[in-house]
């Protein structure tokens, strides 16, 4: 590593004008190799519905440069693969993944467990403790989360007004959605979703 400032010396004593170099000998113990396991959306919970009946799902190590990666599902036999795979998902439940990864010598496994949950047909009234927005100030993306739904919910964004200035829908069985409010001038705006109004700044 090399790092560059306004420094005539490193470590309080070593001569260094304004560049100096930082090498760490590899350690013996393996302590830096800690394979983690996460989903590409960052989500723990998916949802089957009338909509999606099949959930294809991405993993992900972050061990990105590894020399060897070895997967499985739920106990079945591991196979040698990148750091990302794939698994399709069709029934409700809970489910384990887990890596090996190898490099340098070194060998660590971990794991994920993910749950699938069964909505088809399920569409309840939103109320307003179904929704959260948030960062309310926001400056350009509004994040959403609300109770899973098996049909598309409809969004508009409506100004002091009275006019809607933005519209879109909420995949089915979405719990997070992400709007984009960059366009918006700074003021303050309500969001209307399945009869529920929900205020939100836009500050810039």
């Amino acid at each position: 590593m090399y790092v560059g400032g306004y420094f005539d010396t490193v470590g309080g004593y070593l001569p260094a004008h304004g560049i100096a170099r930082y090498h760490e000998p590899p350690p013996s113990d393996c302590h830096w190799l800690r394979p983690r396991v996460q989903t590409a959306v960052h989500e723990d919970t998916f949802y089957l519905t009338s909509a999606s009946l099949e959930l294809s799902i991405d993993f992900i190590n972050n061990n990105a440069y590894a020399e060897s990666w070895r997967w499985s599902f739920d106990g079945n036999a591991s196979f040698a693969a990148g750091d990302t795979v794939s698994n399709i998902y069709t029934a409700p439940g809970t489910y384990t993944i887990s890596i090996e990864v190898s490099q340098d010598g070194c060998l660590k496994t971990a794991e994920k467990q993910i749950v699938v949950e069964d909505i088809t047909g399920i569409s309840h009234k939103l109320s307003e403790n179904d929704i959260d927005l948030y960062p309310n100030p926001v400056i350009s993306t509004l994040q959403l989360k609300l109770t899973a739904q098996d049909k598309s919910t409809p969004i508009r964004v409506i100004n002091q007004e009275g006019k809607t200035l933005l519209q879109d829908s909420i995949p089915p069985g979405s719990s997070r959605y992400a709007l984009d409010v960059h366009t918006l001038s700074a003021g303050s705006y309500v969001l209307k979703i399945d009869g529920i109004s929900k205020s939100f700044t836009v500050v810039r």
